[in-house]
């Protein structure tokens, strides 16, 4: 199948679950809020983790930088 032969019955799907939608009355568990938790404080964690070593690498590269310098100049 092509691109075109897929564009009629992508939207007459598309325009069906469209029309269909209606309120959903659902009933979120405490165990779903927990998990949400746990991935947003892993997320928060992890994203800390990740800007520190980077900041690390960063000071690495830039005493590497300074030191061959250093060197150059005899000291």
């Amino acid at each position: 199948m092509n691109n075109k032969a897929l564009r009629i019955p992508v939207l007459a799907l598309f325009i069906l679950l469209w029309a269909s939608s209606s309120n959903a009355w659902a009933y979120v568990d405490p165990g779903s809020g927990t998990l949400l938790w746990q991935f947003l404080l892993a997320a928060a964690v992890g994203g800390i983790f990740l800007i520190r070593r980077f900041f690390f690498h960063i000071k690495a590269v830039i005493r590497r930088i300074l030191g061959k310098i250093r060197n150059r100049n005899g000291r």
